[in-house]
């Protein structure tokens, strides 16, 4: 069904991967499907004509922002071959900041300080977010993933633009 329609209108399917860490992943998203079934979703995917990307948000500072975890979540998305990885920081806004700090004071309270410091406005602080999308970025031009999500959409516009004005001929 989604490559039919994939063919007709432009389809993008993606999934949001945090982390590799089982055991992290349970404490942060103790209902979600675990990574690798994420991935093995998005390799079927990727068998459509649809558009297949990667989100890899929120990057939770001291948690999910590793370089071993960036490394395997990426290296995952280039085995897949998505089109497009779109990683991005964590924002902590209204109601959604008091509830964040409380999961770190019950779930990794030896973090709740450094992530207090880190975390003065919404946004982690410059500082650390130019660190992290130093190497997120070395670790994507590593794989070739490409950044671009809107890329993908074009490609696969045109190819239906194409498809239907050749059907028409």
């Amino acid at each position: 069904m989604i490559d039919e329609l994939s063919r007709i209108t432009y389809v993008n399917v993606a999934a949001t991967i945090t982390t590799m860490d089982e055991n992290i992943r349970k404490q942060i998203e103790p209902k979600g499907v675990d990574s690798l079934r994420r991935f093995a979703a998005l390799k079927e995917f990727r068998k459509t004509n649809a558009s297949v990307g990667l989100h890899v948000m929120p990057i939770i500072p001291y948690i999910t922002d590793s370089f071993e975890n960036i490394n395997s979540l990426f290296k995952n998305a280039q085995e897949v071959n998505v089109h497009y990885v779109l990683p991005g920081t964590l924002y902590l806004r209204g109601q959604t900041r008091s509830l964040f700090f409380e999961f770190i004071r019950q779930e990794f309270p030896h973090l709740y300080n450094d992530l207090l410091a880190l975390y003065k406005t919404g946004s982690a602080d410059k500082t650390y977010k130019n660190q992290l999308y130093q190497f997120v970025n070395e670790l994507r031009d590593k794989y070739s993933l490409s950044s671009s999500y809107t890329k993908p959409m074009k490609e696969k516009i045109n190819q239906i633009k194409y498809t239907q004005l050749s059907f028409l001929e």
